[in-house]
């Protein structure tokens, strides 16, 4: 019988101390966003905001992202400039640039609140500035999971 008043002193200790003794809970969401047509190289066209899901927790921490998102090529014409899509992504200030379609289960947000919006801008890079004689649409949405714990 004297382990129960140690156990209770102990407890007692970690609620002074603000010790929290509950573990945390994982959660995810997945969302979808259109992404801008791009008319022109060398500009920021955008940004098309995706909402956090309602229902998502306020203390709710990013643990993972992972993002998938394409533009169609246009039909061949002489006049079109060669280019790359670059992609400038946002959430909570931090803005994160890629050239690839997809990233999968990326930290890089980590510890950024999962409620928070995101922001998508797309580019088409090239060493001229030229606008698309056929613009360039998406192939695809913008598809967003976001994996948090809180």
């Amino acid at each position: 019988m004297k382990k129960l008043p140690l156990f209770v002193g102990a407890l007692a200790l970690f609620a002074v101390a603000g010790i929290n003794l509950a573990m945390a809970a994982n959660g995810n969401f997945s969302t979808v966003g259109v992404a801008p047509v791009i008319y022109q190289t060398n500009w920021w066209h955008g940004p098309t905001v995706i909402h956090a899901l309602s229902g998502t927790p306020s203390t709710a921490k990013i643990s993972s992202v992972s993002l998938d998102w394409g533009y169609s090529r246009p039909p061949y014409n002489p006049n079109n400039p060669t280019y790359t899509i670059e992609a400038k992504i946002c959430t909570s200030s931090l803005c994160k640039y890629t050239t690839s379609f997809t990233d999968s289960l990326d930290p890089y947000w980590n510890g950024k609140p999962a409620t928070a919006d995101w922001q998508f801008s797309f580019n088409a890079i090239s060493s001229t500035t030229k606008v698309f004689v056929t613009h360039l649409t998406q192939a695809h949405n913008i598809d967003l999971t976001v994996m948090y714990s809180y």
